[in-house]
């Protein structure tokens, strides 16, 4: 089975960047891995790109990053071609940041059992024809 090389992701900055002082200007960087986002979140949240959160959200957190990893059988990620990324902890902490959220959002969904909306809404036709009811006036009901 062929492997699929993972880490941080290189984004393309220079397209974000507006204005004459950014004409002709290319800029590529690398992204967060889970390892660094986790490290660095104080950081983060500075900046308003993560939540802040609290001491007790943060283990929560990394305690679901430490469970994920234990329950993974198998997987085809590489840090390299031909690279196997170990699954562990220290694998997850490798991933791209994105790709580590993404993960443990599959795995917490698949273990809650919620499944994934309709792809399509139905085309069956439009709504079914209701059979008319009579609206006769009803008649008096006779005296006691």
């Amino acid at each position: 089975m062929m492997g699929v090389v993972v880490g941080a992701r290189v984004y393309e900055l220079h397209e974000s960047l507006t204005g004459e002082q950014y004409a002709g200007v290319k800029i590529l960087a690398k992204g967060l891995t889970v390892g660094e986002a986790l490290d660095f979140g104080e950081f983060l949240d500075g900046l308003r790109i993560a939540p802040v959160m609290s001491a007790d959200e943060i283990e929560k957190r990394d305690r679901s990053y430490e469970l994920f990893a234990s329950r993974l059988v198998e997987w085809n990620l590489e840090t390299a071609p031909g690279k196997p990324l170990p699954m562990s902890l220290d694998g997850m902490r490798a991933l791209d940041w994105t790709w580590g959220r993404d993960l443990i959002r599959a795995w917490v969904k698949a273990v809650s059992g919620v499944s994934d909306p309709l792809g399509q809404p139905s085309t069956d036709g439009g709504p079914s024809e209701v059979a008319s009811i009579p609206m006769e006036a009803l008649s008096e009901s006779p005296g006691s």
